[in-house]
């Protein structure tokens, strides 16, 4: 049940107290935020389930919807640890997980402090965290099953071993290295954008056009339209054939 192991481990991991409801004090409600985990491929792998926090205003007491204390039904929970949905929480957890590695031998990087490295003598490690999903790197298998190991320890998390997919990106292995595709993701994005009927070009930008302030058609939407540029900037890191169209 996707409900039960979201919560289990936040119940393992001491997250709160349960109090009767203090008076004088704003309780934030909670949520359940339900979906389907897709493979790269598009087929369904699991549905997930996350507890979050509808929380304008912070506060330490929380109503816990969905589950009830059998002994103390009207009880709520007091945090002892941050939680999806409050406003420091994204802070709290880069921070628990920044000293963490940092105690292990990692420092991040000056051009994205969501990258770690790690070098002693010949041994070498990358480690990008995007929110809570991870990409570990390593010289050795050694060193790897070390890291793995301290991560273990200190975290609850579950290997996925060799990487496939990550934030739409298709990664396929080869002999002399690693491809990386945005096929979906490009089928998506054009899906989108209503152009899934077009005839393809032979470059990404009309060669002969000339752009002005004034030209062009006023688009309908502005809000899609930023979208799907954000979109294909976000593209340009595996096809930077169309960088230039793109800016």
């Amino acid at each position: 049940m996707a409900m039960q192991d979201e919560y289990d481990p936040l119940i393992k991991n001491n997250t709160w107290d349960l109090v009767p409801p203090p008076s004088g004090v704003n309780i934030i409600r909670s949520m359940w935020i339900f979906r389907h985990k897709l493979c790269f491929d598009g087929s369904f792998e699991c549905y997930k389930a996350r507890l979050v926090m509808m929380a304008k205003r912070n506060s330490l007491h929380v109503s816990s919807f969905g589950f009830r204390d059998p002994v103390h039904p009207d009880y709520v929970c007091k945090l002892r640890k941050s939680v999806y949905g409050l406003k420091q929480a994204s802070r709290v957890w880069y921070q628990r997980f920044a000293d963490h590695v940092s105690n292990l031998g990692f420092v991040h990087s000056k051009s994205d402090h969501s990258l770690f490295i790690y070098k002693y003598g010949s041994n070498t490690a990358y480690l990008l965290l995007y929110v809570d999903d991870i990409i570990l790197t390593t010289s050795s298998e050694s060193i790897r099953q070390s890291i793995m190991s301290s991560l273990n320890a200190e975290f609850s998390m579950k290997d996925l071993v060799r990487l496939s997919y990550f934030l739409g990106i298709v990664v396929t292995y080869h002999t002399s290295g690693l491809f990386l595709s945005h096929k979906k993701y490009v089928e998506a994005l054009i899906s989108r954008a209503g152009m899934s009927s077009c005839n393809l070009s032979a470059t990404p930008i009309d060669t002969k056009s000339k752009l002005g302030s004034t030209s062009g058609t006023r688009c309908d939407n502005p809000l899609l339209f930023r979208s799907l540029a954000g979109a294909l900037q976000y593209l340009t890191l595996t096809s930077p054939d169309i960088s230039y169209a793109v800016q």
